[in-house]
């Protein structure tokens, strides 16, 4: 049998090639021959089905039995489990160099399951795939050092890891910024290539559009924000965070455009409090009063709402929001696209966090990959393992969601009771300027200004005044009031 065993790797090793004929295989059965020709033809799901009549015993309790069925496992739609149970192989020296051949084809370095795995890797298996070098642990790790001193430690380890050193580069970059050495972390960002398999060119450009900011090179910050794609998940943050530069800039009007953006229909229900107050307080600054009143009173109304929700998430309450989120991402990666009418009572940009993407995508693919274990007849040891792990470990990452949102929301609640009081601070200013001046069209005295530089919105909301019809700003004719700031 392990003769045959042979003879059918030494034939799926150029599954690639229509001239591999059946007389290959002289002294195989009919149901080996159409075992080899499913695989050659990238049938693997009907070649995973008689994996476990085909061959016998000994050869599936073997080295390269195990990493045959794991490979079909990972080509038949169990990507997740097919690499846990491939890696879950002691000595991958004992591997067959057709079949370290034919995953490593299989799994490139960019693959998100690498992310997802969950298990500790070493350098024993760059001889499978050479990409992970001289790493040995857990692959794509969240660095937690708690000073300096723990963060030189980390620069000066030696990570040849083709898949981990681009990581590595960017978490010393996070974390020499979060540590106040943000051109340091410049540096290290700068190292990463522009067409990285294994770092989001999205996030870094975020990530380094913030180390500018910290910077004071605001322009460069713009730049980098700039490069974000609209289809990013980190595009509204981008829009929210060039805003904020161009105010420290003094260019409001960009600003507020960004702002427009940002409150659109698409992008609305996604707004966290920072948003409403930066409008609000760019609109009172232009003298544009009226707007900005109506701007706290769309703060009041919309983040009321998310309070109360966020209150009873930060509580570990699983509210109907989490109930509803972990439905609709049952079986699938979370992403942003979640829309429906709890996206606004669920932390800000919860669908950008590290932890809850890893959680996230972690359960769905165990939730995907457990359904397929009986129609895929999986050999009962490699299936009851996987049932084993899977029954424990879904249950694990859904605490892990409800846990990582009660945190998210107790940094929300926090936020938004900073955020408030100073929405207190701009409504009293606004209510102070419409008394002081001596009617409403005083108040907006440039009703009708004419200059090129005027911002003029579409109404899009209840007017708040009947005398007003249509409003717009001037911020080249408004007396702004230089060096306030909140």
């Amino acid at each position: 049998m392990m003769i045959i065993a042979k003879l059918l790797l030494s034939g799926l090793i150029f599954m690639a090639s229509a001239e591999v004929a059946a007389s290959y295989f002289p002294n195989t059965t009919s149901a080996q021959n159409s075992f080899s020709k499913n695989i050659k033809r990238g049938q693997y799901k009907t070649a995973m089905k008689s994996f476990d009549q085909i061959f016998d015993e000994s050869y599936k309790a073997s080295a390269n039995g195990y990493v045959l069925q794991s490979l079909l496992m990972y080509k038949s739609g169990m990507p997740l489990n097919g690499v846990r149970t491939l890696l879950s192989l002691k000595n991958p020296n004992k591997i067959d160099n057709e079949l370290k051949n034919m995953w490593a084809k299989a799994l490139p370095v960019s693959s998100p399951v690498w992310k997802v795995v969950n298990v500790k890797v070493s350098s024993k298996w760059s001889s499978v795939f050479p990409y992970i070098g001289n790493y040995t642990g857990y692959l794509y790790p969240h660095y937690k050092p708690k000073n300096l001193k723990q963060l030189k430690k980390l620069e000066k380890q030696n990570i040849s890891s083709v898949i981990m050193s681009d990581w590595h580069n960017y978490q010393l970059g996070l974390w020499n910024g979060i540590l106040d050495r943000p051109n340091r972390g410049l540096d290290y960002f700068n190292k990463i290539p522009t067409n990285s398999k294994t770092v989001d060119m999205d996030q870094l450009n975020l990530a380094r559009g913030r180390l500018h900011y910290q910077l004071r090179n605001y322009n460069k910050a713009i730049i980098a924000y700039q490069k974000i794609s609209k289809k990013s998940d980190y595009w509204a943050i981008s829009l929210e965070e060039q805003a904020h530069t161009y105010t420290i800039m003094g260019k409001d009007n960009l600003s507020l455009a960004k702002l427009k953006s940002l409150f659109s229909p698409v992008l609305a229900s996604f707004a966290g409090p920072e948003p409403y107050m930066l409008t609000a307080f760019n609109q009172e600054q232009n003298c544009d009063y009226i707007s900005s009143f109506k701007t706290v009173g769309k703060y009041k109304r919309s983040l009321l709402p998310r309070a109360k929700s966020l209150k009873a998430i930060s509580k570990g309450e699983k509210t109907a929001a989490i109930a509803h989120l972990l439905n609709v991402q049952a079986n699938k990666n979370l992403d942003w696209q979640f829309s429906s009418q709890y996206v606004n009572k669920l932390p800000t940009h919860f669908y950008n966090d590290k932890f809850l993407i890893k959680y996230f995508d972690g359960r769905s693919n165990l939730r995907r990959e457990a359904a397929l274990i009986n129609t895929l007849n999986i050999t009962d040891k490699v299936a009851n393992k996987i049932r084993a792990y899977s029954e424990a470990r879904i249950p694990y990452l859904e605490s892990k969601i409800t846990k990582r949102l009660a945190y998210l929301a107790k940094r929300d609640l926090k936020n938004i009771s900073n955020i408030t009081k100073k929405m207190h601070l701009i409504e009293a200013e606004v209510i102070q300027q419409l008394h002081i001046a001596k009617d409403i069209k005083q108040a907006s005295r440039f009703n009708k200004p004419n200059s090129r530089e005027v911002l003029v919105f579409p109404d899009d909301g209840e007017l708040w005044m009947d005398e007003i019809d249509k409003y717009s700003a001037s911020i080249g004719f408004c007396n702004k009031k230089k060096g306030k700031s909140l």
